[in-house]
């Protein structure tokens, strides 16, 4: 599971990419874990381990839910196919449950099959339903994230006359929501933290085929487990979040030199260690660091719903679906409504009003509007039809595409060459400033995000997505470290020679914010968080030969007592950088955190159907979960029951800090 990074968010291609062709949106694959190993491409079929599959371009109405519990419980009469462990990391299962249709007449036999990969993303229908009264919305888990925004901003009524988005969302937002959930993709939040702090209730197939929804309220214990599940508990379903109603924001960019952005780190270690407080700035607030131009620039967001914080809309045009008064200030109940799709200036004195041309749109009533277009673009484009698959014959319908090593990425000379670092790290920058620019605008339009125009460019070059998460506690002394390394003392970039240097980066890292989480394997379980997001475009793109620079970085982070003294780094979940086998030792990072999930995954998936492709992470050997297991987890404290790890490793027989030799 951690291997697998196309889950996480702005990750690079799964360890075991299912289909060979390229789509345009990263897909999160359901993996059971069955040999050999085959695979369903887009418009293939889905039931991989059932003869007289769904036929490309059919209704999928049994759908997921049906067919990942019959793939769960074992086969069905007549079938070859023999019960065997199961890898699910994230996925989307209709709303349907349905019994598992025999093996007909004529199927082919089909041999122990003991891995499959499912795209779950081209499962049809996909569906999204907003619940105004409890502020949620049902998301099927296939569903990607940057669609639900969409969705969610237009979604106009009485109650929402701008519509509605989540409380945070990521950078990386074109990734299917369970995965996104399963591996605690974030954006920058104390408030709404990661998506996997918003969830309010999960809709899961288990291990022995049975579904069930978990929420807080009746599965508390368990719940905190499925915060970040990674696919050990379960196949996500379908997702319940909580969402917060759109408002004006108003996003600024300021320049900082590296002293001080540090002396903004130090001052924030102080006044955690001194009183357990953060910075009001904090909130939202993110950093993108041009190491090559030895500057950060600091991106601030000021919403309209705080008190005080945005009385100025100057400028302020809201989108196409959003319904204001003549006023200018958002719907009341009662008032009167314009156009949704009147263009609108607002400043402190005056409102100017552009009225739509006559047509049967604009004519329409608002919500109606803006309900035509939420429906039009669920079933036009979050449930666009799937392309069959080239390879679609007889057998393949039957038993799925057997998966083959996709070509190979050409490595970009551009990225490689010697003497690019200053002209790459030049474009980054122009694009945070384009990204990012002083604006007033909507939520979900203002809080910065990929761009879906760089997608290409982001699937064609070779690249490794790294991130950690310090605790503020160590947020200064571990910053002050990392700038000596890379400007060598140097921090205003006044030595010429030092500041021609190549420091290793082609891109800006990306610096974030979460606060305190309750997730049993969430990063900020025991505090709040720096993260630090960093990219790897060197080794593959110079004949994988190591970027020296770049692991002398990564060795900072996980390694220096400048950053590891108040606590350990941690590696995101979906990302890279992950240590050689048996030398990542889940207790040392997560306490006893560790073995409560491993007493969920012992309740949960008690014969490891759920198996993962590093099984070495996985391990709570020397752990007795029989005993020390109870309904709220592993029961600290009572005698014989400690977390602590047998490891095939100690620390001290792997490599050195960043513990990994493969890069």
């Amino acid at each position: 599971m951690m291997q697998t990074t196309s889950i996480g968010d702005q990750a690079g291609a799964p360890a075991a990419a299912c289909c060979t062709h390229a789509p345009t949106r990263l897909l999160v694959t359901v993996s059971l874990t069955l040999q050999p190993f085959f695979c369903v491409e887009p418009g293939a079929p889905f039931n991989t381990t059932r003869p007289n599959a769904t036929l490309p371009g059919q209704p999928f109405a049994p759908a997921a839910a049906t067919l990942l519990v019959a793939s769960l419980q074992g086969p069905a009469q007549g079938s070859n196919i023999v019960d065997a462990a199961a890898n699910v990391t994230s996925g989307n299962v209709a709303d349907h449950q349905q019994p598992a249709a025999a093996a007909q007449p004529g199927s082919v036999s089909v041999p122990r099959p003991t891995s499959a990969n499912i795209v779950m993303t081209t499962i049809r229908p996909l569906n999204i339903s907003v619940d105004e009264a409890s502020e949620s919305v049902w998301v099927d888990a296939g569903v990607i994230t940057m669609d639900l925004l969409e969705y969610l901003s237009n979604y106009v009524t009485p109650a929402a006359p701008a519509g509605w988005t989540l409380g945070a969302f990521p950078w990386f937002v074109y990734q299917s929501i369970g995965g996104a959930v399963a591996t605690e993709t974030h954006g920058s939040s104390l408030t709404h933290k990661s998506l996997s702090n918003q969830v309010l209730a999960l809709d899961v197939v288990l291990a022995n085929g049975t579904r069930r929804v978990f929420a807080n309220e009746t599965d508390p214990f368990l719940m905190r487990a499925f915060r970040v599940s990674l696919g050990k508990l379960g196949v996500i379903a379908r997702v319940q979040l909580r969402i917060v109603r759109e408002v004006p924001v108003r996003r600024e960019l300021k320049a900082l030199t590296p002293a001080e952005f540090l002396q903004i780190m130090q001052d924030t270690q102080a006044l955690w260690t001194s009183n357990g407080t953060t910075p009001v700035w904090m909130n939202e607030t993110e950093f993108f660091w041009v190491t090559q131009k030895n500057q950060f620039i600091m991106v601030n967001f000021h919403r309209s719903d705080t008190p005080g914080a945005l009385t100025n809309l100057t400028g302020f045009k809201p989108d196409n679906t959003t319904v204001y008064t003549k006023k200018g200030s958002m719907l009341q109940l009662g008032e009167l409504v314009l156009p949704a799709d009147a263009a609108i200036s607002i400043n402190n004195s005056q409102v100017l009003v552009s009225q739509p041309a006559e047509g049967s749109l604009a004519d329409a009533p608002a919500y109606q509007r803006a309900q035509q277009w939420v429906s039009g673009f669920l079933a036009s484009e979050i449930n666009a039809a799937v392309p069959a698959a080239a390879n679609d014959t007889a057998a393949a319908r039957t038993i799925g595409v057997r998966w083959t090593l996709p070509r190979p990425k050409s490595p970009s000379a551009w990225y490689g060459a010697e003497n690019m670092a200053e002209g790459l790290m030049e474009i980054s920058r122009f694009g945070i400033q384009q990204i990012a620019s002083n604006l007033t605008a909507e939520a979900t339009d203002i809080y910065i995000k990929q761009p879906q125009s760089t997608l290409s460019q982001l699937q064609a070059v070779l690249y490794d997505q790294y991130e950690v998460s310090v605790p503020l506690a160590a947020a200064g002394t571990c910053w002050a470290k990392l700038l000596q390394v890379v400007y060598q003392g140097d921090l205003l970039g006044t030595n010429p020679a030092i500041r021609a240097l190549d420091k290793g980066l082609r891109t800006a890292p990306l610096i974030r914010f979460l606060g305190a989480e309750d997730g049993l394997l969430s990063h900020t379980y025991d505090g709040p968080r720096m993260y630090l997001n960093i990219e790897d475009y060197l080794y593959y793109n110079r004949g994988r030969k190591t970027n020296e620079k770049f692991k002398a970085v990564m060795a900072v982070l996980t390694g220096d007592p400048a950053c590891t003294s108040m606590g350990p780094v941690r590696l995101h979940w979906g990302k890279a950088g992950w240590p050689d086998p048996g030398c990542w030792h889940g207790d040392a990072m997560y306490g006893d955190n560790w073995c409560h999930f491993g007493c969920a995954v012992k309740t949960l998936d008690p014969s490891d159907k759920f198996a993962d492709s590093a099984p070495d992470r996985w391990n709570w050997e020397g752990v007795d979960l029989d005993k020390c297991c109870g309904p709220m987890g592993f029961t600290v404290g009572v005698e014989g029951c400690q977390c602590k790890v047998n490891h095939k490793r100690s620390m001290e027989q792997c490599p050195p800090a960043p513990f990994y030799t493969y890069r």
